[in-house]
């Protein structure tokens, strides 16, 4: 009986040990945080840009022209879920995730160059039945967020420099049943996101995130706009500069765009501005800009991509 007891005993701690029974031993309750792959240990996935960022006025959407794209028509029988512009060798490039809606699949991830060529990225496709959405790069497109639903729920990323090898993260939100990424701007030295988080006991709602390196992020209390009514989230836009930011959102049956600009204090606050998008239904969504904030974009209920500009 003694030796069965002193087996129960060991048994007991390395439960104890691999549960991690704070408690039992007194030290602080432990929490989970984000932590990169093996084959990322060591280096950072994103090298923000050193010092202070100056923001400057918000663009003058009130002012610009609207009109359907033709450099991203919209196959019969396919609607976006996301897009999202990045730059390389001068020129725009952009992120879509596709759904068939006749075949009910998803047709996962495509880069764009927006004259006439797009690759589906495959490796971040999801699998059968499942769909993604809210692609979120960073601005020169190395590196890639987005939601994956349906099956094997999660936010990933992916970069380009090893082929788009899919990873999950939690963004630091590991109490979220769900976070929607936004592109990403950096912002005073830190790579930063305006996710859509939803959790088990509380509305849906936009916070920001935080990162030195792109791999572990935290939520700051930045994101304060008093959108008008209480509204339902849908989706983000933040600029490459972290300054600017446009929200999609639903109230009553319609959907609206609101944009702000940071202000001195680092924080996005006070009655943010609408995005005229009248004459395209009830619903549009998918808010994105180009890189240089030169023309704004969104999906119309009808399926066209539209265009804002000076």
């Amino acid at each position: 009986m003694h030796a069965r007891s002193t087996l129960d005993a060991m048994r007991w701690l390395v439960l104890c040990l691999l549960a991690g029974c704070n408690w039992a031993f007194g030290l602080r309750e432990t929490n989970l945080v984000d932590s990169p792959p093996l084959s990322e240990a060591g280096f950072r996935l994103v090298v923000p840009p050193d010092g202070a960022t100056t923001c400057g006025a918000l663009p003058s959407f009130g002012s610009w022209t609207s009109e359907v794209s033709t450099s991203l028509p919209v196959v019969a029988g396919r609607t976006i879920t996301g897009m999202a512009f990045y730059e390389t060798g001068g020129a725009q490039h952009v992120f879509l995730t596709k759904l068939d809606t006749v075949a009910g699949a998803s047709l996962g991830v495509w880069d764009n160059d927006l004259a006439g060529t797009e690759v589906r990225l495959e490796s971040l496709g999801p699998p059968p039945s499942g769909s993604v959405r809210a692609p979120s790069p960073t601005p020169d497109g190395e590196h890639l967020w987005f939601r994956q639903e349906a099956v094997a729920t999660g936010t990933y990323y992916g970069s380009r420099t090893d082929g788009w090898q899919k990873q999950l993260t939690t963004l630091g939100l590991i109490d979220a049943t769900g976070a929607a990424p936004s592109p990403v701007g950096f912002y005073n030295g830190t790579a930063r996101m305006i996710v859509l988080v939803q959790y088990v006991s509380a509305p849906p709602g936009f916070v920001e995130i935080s990162s030195a390196d792109g791999l572990t992020w935290m939520q700051l209390e930045t994101f304060k706009l008093a959108l008008p009514g209480s509204p339902m989230p849908i989706g983000a836009y933040l600029s490459p500069d972290g300054c600017v930011v446009i929200v999609n959102v639903q109230a009553g049956v319609f959907y609206h765009f609101y944009a702000a600009v940071r202000d001195a204090s680092g924080s996005f606050t006070g009655a943010p501005t609408e995005i005229d998008a009248t004459g395209y239904g009830c619903c549009p969504t998918y808010p994105a800009m180009t890189t240089d904030l030169a023309s704004f974009w969104f999906e119309g209920s009808n399926g066209q991509i539209v265009k804002k500009h000076p």
